[in-house]
């Protein structure tokens, strides 16, 4: 075996803090009650606000959300579930596609982290962040103080805690990896009340980066931040009316240009539409340099004079990523009812494939679009400094992948029509995936174990055993046939 797990240290870990010294009670709500954060249980006044997510079609009703103040009331709320043998997940920003913050099933106790927003940043770029933290209060904080960045998502709504667990990728990723790459440390609560601070070369700690919620709730993050660019070029052109050749060429033009001899700095995603095709990024350098850069992409993909072409360039990092991102305050979005499904590719698509994909979405997926049913694609680079990380040193092991497709459809009125429409555009590109990405989590996934964590899957489950035996921590794709 590659690598040796040290049982000691994980225990050792796991018996690092001492629970807080407070009552069990003789029930879960009177043992819940015993701590200064809210308590919130169905048919309380805020109980529904408290249980939403992102997805409207995965509701489900926790037997208690509970909003934590401090690390001793998640202390004391996680050893009260582990002694009424209650599942418990963590809620940061409730923007999973599968609801599996507020337990992916009904009963579960749910620690949502809303309260749990310290961030301070060292003169180093040395980032605390509590897990109740959203993206974009994240970006605007560091940069704030002091002028740093880090890599992540463009949705400013995300809670950094999901985020940061399953990946992390951002505008800023092929210049300096995950979110979670950036992480040295963090501090967690275990299944039976103790806490502990993990970090580089831990067990626990390549568990938490790549798999948190199966493992301990996470209060807070430390990343290690970097300057922000001193300039951002942000740019989009979009395309339309382009036949299924045309479509074909651009597509095949797009990849293998990100698959070149092209800098770090560079970030191009494709997304598509019924009838578009619009490529979009950042350079993150001079405008002189993103032009000589960027032309040749335009030819490859079949940029014409009269498609709609926005390019401009920000001395302000914070300002470059709002052309993006919106308001970076912004901390809630509106549910709605949607699937969606990911897709990471080693290698460029052979032509076959190409043609098989586009041939699908010019007209299976237009038809369902008639139908009611709306959907777009986006597809990543998920390559540059992602690959220079080795697969076994976080749990998330993507670092081969070329491409990261998302499929998304929503609206409509049959779900399994929804299903069928997402599962078709996947189809038409393979039937044997090769990997996917867990921020992207679909709940009907076949072999999520495989597609999720390759390799890393057989090192998480021993931690697993290690460090929550009773599988406390746990939702439809962490339980006991699971993580």
């Amino acid at each position: 075996m590659k690598y040796a797990l040290s049982l000691a240290a994980v225990f050792a870990a796991v018996s690092a803090a001492a629970p807080p010294d407070l009552p069990l009670g003789s029930s879960l709500d009177e043992c819940l009650r015993a701590q200064s954060g809210a308590v919130l249980a169905p048919g309380d006044q805020a109980y529904d606000s408290a249980r939403e997510t992102y997805n409207s079609r995965t509701t489900f009703s926790p037997q208690y959300v509970v909003q934590p103040t401090s690390l001793s009331d998640v202390q004391h709320s996680v050893r009260c579930a582990s002694q009424y043998n209650v599942a418990v997940t963590s809620k940061s920003g409730g923007h999973g596609y599968a609801g599996f913050a507020i337990g992916g099933e009904d009963g579960d106790l749910t620690l949502d982290m809303s309260n749990l927003k310290t961030l301070n940043v060292d003169d180093n770029g040395l980032v605390h962040a509590g897990t109740g933290i959203h993206l974009g209060e994240l970006y605007q904080g560091i940069f704030d103080q002091g002028g740093w960045a880090l890599p992540g998502g463009t949705c400013p709504q995300v809670g950094i805690g999901g985020h940061t667990a399953f990946g992390g990728y951002g505008p800023l990723s092929r210049k300096s990896g995950f979110l979670l790459d950036k992480v040295t440390a963090a501090e967690v609560v275990f299944a039976n009340g103790t806490s502990a601070t993990v970090s580089e070369g831990d067990d626990v700690f390549f568990a938490v980066t790549g798999a948190a919620p199966s493992f301990a709730a996470v209060t807070q993050f430390t990343y290690q931040a970097e300057p922000a660019p001193a300039n951002t070029v942000t740019f989009k052109y979009g395309m339309y009316g382009r036949t299924l050749e045309e479509s074909v060429q651009a597509f095949n033009g797009y990849q293998n240009f990100m698959n070149g001899d092209i800098p770090n700095d560079f970030y191009a995603i494709v997304t598509l539409g019924a009838d578009s095709i619009e490529l979009s990024g950042n350079y993150f350098g001079s405008q002189d340099d993103f032009n000589n850069i960027v032309q040749p992409l335009l030819e490859a993909v079949g940029v014409r004079d009269g498609d709609n072409q926005d390019v401009s360039q920000d001395a302000n990092f914070i300002t470059a990523y709002t052309k993006t991102s919106g308001d970076l305050s912004s901390t809630h979005v509106a549910p709605d009812s949607f699937y969606s499904k990911s897709l990471m590719t080693n290698e460029p698509l052979s032509m076959d494939e190409i043609y098989s994909f586009f041939g699908y979405l010019k007209y299976d997926a237009t038809n369902a679009q008639n139908d009611g049913y709306s959907w777009y694609i986006i597809v990543d680079p998920y390559n540059g400094a992602i690959h220079d990380v080795s697969t076994d040193a976080r749990s998330f092991p993507h670092r081969s992948a070329l491409l990261d497709f998302q499929f998304f459809a929503y609206s409509g009125a049959d779900e399994q029509t929804l299903f069928s429409l997402v599962d078709g555009m996947v189809d038409s590109i393979t039937t044997s995936p090769e990997a996917a990405y867990p921020n992207y989590v679909d709940a009907r996934l076949v072999n999520w174990q495989g597609l999720y964590y390759g390799s890393n899957y057989v090192r998480l489950q021993q931690i697993k055993g290690a460090v929550d035996p009773a599988n406390t921590f746990r939702f439809p794709q962490s339980g006991k046939s699971g993580l």
